[in-house]
């Protein structure tokens, strides 16, 4: 975990060997899995056995395509190499395509390290997560990703502050207008299939033309709470990788396998719809 929500980093946080080891050892469990992350609630790149936890998993998982989501702030310049050999699919978060804007709004980035590294990476997306500080650069910074060969994810963020909410909901209908034209022109300048906007805003919809992926939130059933597991650093899963908070146990005390047919596990895929932190779901599924 790196300093999420503003507190320190605590090492305590860094994923468990023992642990780790025992999910490899469910490997017969994961025989048909399609996709695995890599990243906790921060920059899991900072966790000093990233480059080892990497080369195990792709070695376990050869037909699993991996993601990660990094601000590339790493120290160790390794990580690059790593992440090119193993072709990760890899998200970039920027903020903005400011130097200013993107140092003020990411505490501890260096916008020139990131050029540096943008330079460096041989796939991946920059992740533009629309926020009250930033909504009318969503031109600038598709037109950033496109600069340095990259796809662009238009990203919704996740609060449940009910002040900031209130004021974001305000802006949106505010900038509304100025968010579509921006969307209109990255679809003039940017493929399609680099070109990731979500079908809808904290429910505000996008028209079809502009939208190129469908949310969780408009869909009949939630994929994620079909497919899904997230392990955290201590063991406990939770039900998708948008760090939803309902738990469903804990894999020291039974098995993952154990976990995924249990009766807790079942309850919420069929009733997730009553999840607060379900509702509107802005997670983004890729055509």
């Amino acid at each position: 975990m790196c300093g999420f929500g503003g507190q320190p980093i605590e090492k305590n946080k860094f994923f468990d060997e023992a642990l780790f080891e025992k999910i490899l050892a469910e490997k017969e469990f994961f025989s048909n899995i399609s996709e695995i992350r890599l990243n906790g609630r921060g920059e899991s790149t900072i966790s000093p056995r990233f480059p080892e936890i990497v080369a195990r998993v792709a070695d376990y998982f050869p037909d699993a395509r991996l993601s990660l989501t990094s601000n590339l702030m790493f120290s160790n310049e390794k990580i690059i190499d790593i992440l090119n050999e193993y072709e990760i699919d890899l998200l970039i978060s920027v903020d903005s395509a400011n130097k200013n804007d993107y140092e003020s709004i990411r505490k501890g980035s260096d916008y020139n390290l990131l050029i540096e590294r943008l330079q460096e990476i041989e796939k991946g997306h920059i992740i533009f997560t629309l926020q009250k500080y930033n909504i009318d650069q969503i031109q600038s910074i598709g037109e950033f990703a496109q600069k340095h060969g990259l796809g662009f994810i238009l990203n919704i963020i996740r609060v449940d502050d009910q002040n900031y909410k209130n004021e974001f909901n305000k802006l949106l209908n505010e900038k509304w207008g100025l968010i579509l034209k921006q969307l209109e022109t990255l679809h003039l300048n940017i493929p399609q299939k680099k070109l990731f906007i979500p079908d809808q805003i904290w429910g505000k919809k996008i028209p079809e033309n502009l939208a190129t992926t469908i949310t969780s939130g408009s869909l009949p059933m939630c994929p994620n709470a079909r497919e899904e597991l997230m392990i955290a650093y201590d063991g406990t899963i939770f039900p998708c990788n948008m760090f939803n908070p309902h738990t469903l146990g804990n894999m020291i005390e039974n098995s993952l396998e154990k976990i995924w047919n249990s009766q807790q596990r079942m309850e919420f895929v069929e009733n997730y719809r009553d999840n607060y932190y379900c509702q509107k779901c802005e997670y983004m599924i890729h055509k």
